[in-house]
């Protein structure tokens, strides 16, 4: 009797392991055609430019400025804030460079595809470049429905972290100071920084 209890929990252990094991090689071939198709597309990029390198003028213009009048007027407000903070102000900062997608995660090309091409308006970070705060401010695209989508997927991710994206579609002076008052280790972490601030 022992000898079937042991020999029926041997099978089923076996099951389990081959069940896995298939699991794995089929998430390793899916890993392996998303590396296959990442080249692909970082080869298709070396050849197009190889194709137009011929050409005398690109068609590019330079942008007037990196920021809109209000984003201007915020980091002015700001500016003077972050500074008696040891903080420094980073624009314009790529979604994809402020997180990241691990090289193990299943179906990361698809997940960094999300990120790429997304940025956040303002980066606060401490000397070290560590990040203090991330910022939008908002204008009026932000109440378009797929700027909402857009802002909710954002906002997500930055909530998994742990960390919180401001909002602010107006300011004062009064409460950029309250926001950035205090050093702690994590101020995002402590609700130092507020929540969408209207005035």
């Amino acid at each position: 009797m022992d000898t079937l209890i042991i020999l029926a929990i041997v099978i089923i252990l076996f099951v389990i392991l081959a069940k896995k094991s298939k699991d794995i090689d089929i998430e390793n071939k899916e890993l392996k055609e998303q590396n296959k198709e990442l080249k692909e597309n970082v080869i298709n990029e070396e050849e197009l430019i190889e194709t137009e390198e011929h050409r005398e003028k690109f068609p590019y213009i330079l942008s007037d400025t990196l920021l809109s009048s209000k984003e201007k007027k915020f980091y002015n407000s700001l500016k003077p804030i972050t500074d008696k903070q040891g903080y420094i102000i980073l624009c314009k900062m790529r979604l994809a460079d402020i997180v990241k997608v691990p090289k193990d995660t299943y179906e990361s090309l698809r997940w960094f595809n999300y990120i790429k091409a997304k940025h956040i308006d303002f980066t606060v970070c401490d000397k070290n470049f560590k990040i203090v705060a991330l910022i939008e401010v908002d204008d009026y695209t932000h109440s378009f429905e797929n700027r909402k989508k857009r802002d909710n997927f954002v906002n997500k991710i930055f909530e998994q972290l742990n960390i919180k994206l401001l909002h602010y579609k107006t300011w004062t002076t009064e409460q950029l100071l309250n926001d950035f008052s205090l050093k702690t280790e994590n101020p995002l972490q402590t609700a130092v920084l507020s929540d969408k601030q209207e005035i």
